[in-house]
This record gives C-alpha cells, structure tokens and sequence, in this order.
C-alpha cells in the first residue's frame, strides 16, 4: 500500500473514532438519572430511589406530583458503587393520597409512575367508652384492603379486654350493640 493512502486510511480511521465518539457521549448523559421505584412507608411518607452517575448533583431541585398535588423532596445519598450512587427522595405524602398517577422530578429529569396503593392497609377502630361516647381506640394495619363486613379481634384498652370490630361505614353499626355512632366515616366498629 502506498504511504499515501496509509496516511489517508488513518486519517478517515481517525475521523470515524472522533464521530462515534460525539454520538456515544450523549447516550452516557441521558443515563445520569435512573428512577429506581417508589412506594409508601409508613411513618416516613413517599419513597422514591435513584440511580445516579457518581458526579450527578442531587442537591438540584427534586419534586413530585401525586394526582396533581405538588411535594418537595428531601433527598440523600445512600453509597456509591462502580461510578454511580443511591439517593432516596422522601415526600411527606399522606398514605391514603400516595397512589396514582405521580410526575416526579430530579433536576432537569421527568419521570412519569403510577403508584399502587401503599401496604399495609391501616384502619381505624372504633368503639364507645364508659360514658357511652364514641371515639376512636386504635389502629390496626393489614396486608390487603378491607372490605364491608370483615371482622377482627381487637385489644379495647378502656375495657381491658378483647372484642369484635366489623368493618364499614358507621351505619353498618348494629344498634343493639349499644349507642348509635357518629359519622366517624370507614373504620372498623365494635360488633357484639
């Protein structure tokens, strides 16, 4: 082969890799931010996990939207492994408003999820004290939704001992059980 066309072939050897390089380092950045999932913890609120280049500013501003109602996330890393780190974003979001349809945001990255309903399922009960008024004596958390009629076995710390609450809307409430509730909405009523 002549010299020439040795320094011509190298030359275009050279261009072809300086090219592909161009069109393989935005590829790189549009992997900075991977969303990782989000899911309700009780006590804590909405959780959402990141995947981020080691070099990813998370300190940017980071939001979510769940049904159109906007929270502020805090967010903090969590370790850094093979050039990328964790960062787990918490919203104080409520449990019975953390399903839906959420946009969260990280800087200039978008994500748009649909959460599922938060587990467990917490409840509360009711039940009427010594002088006969109603008001709520607990919770009680469970791992699928309830549904009108259930029953559970319940600890009323006022009457120091264990009785049947049924699931419902107050009217599901059998008056000979003792006084008609107030509207205290779904929760599980006393049941005798």
């Amino acid at each position: 082969m002549p010299k020439k066309m040795l320094h011509i072939t190298v030359a275009v050897l050279f261009l072809v890799a300086f090219f592909l390089s161009l069109t393989v380092t935005p590829a790189r950045a549009a992997s900075d931010v991977t969303l990782l999932g989000a899911r309700y913890i009780v006590g804590k609120g909405l959780a959402i996990n990141f995947k981020v280049s080691a070099d990813f500013d998370f300190t940017q501003l980071a939001s979510v939207d769940v049904n159109g109602k906007p929270y502020d996330l805090a967010c903090t890393s969590k370790g850094e492994s093979q050039g990328y780190k964790t960062i787990v974003c918490i919203a104080k979001v409520s449990q019975r408003l953390a399903s839906g349809e959420a946009l969260i945001s990280l800087g200039s990255y978008t994500f748009n999820v649909r959460l599922v309903e938060p587990r467990p399922w917490c409840y509360s009960i009711f039940d009427y004290d010594l002088s006969f008024n109603w008001d709520e004596i607990g919770s009680h958390c469970q791992a699928h939704t309830a549904a009108t009629g259930d029953l559970i076995y319940f600890y009323n710390p006022e009457y120091g001992d264990y009785f049947d609450y049924i699931y419902g809307e107050y009217t599901i409430f059998n008056p000979s059980c003792g006084p008609l509730p107030p509207n205290l909405g779904s929760g599980f009523y006393y049941e005798c």
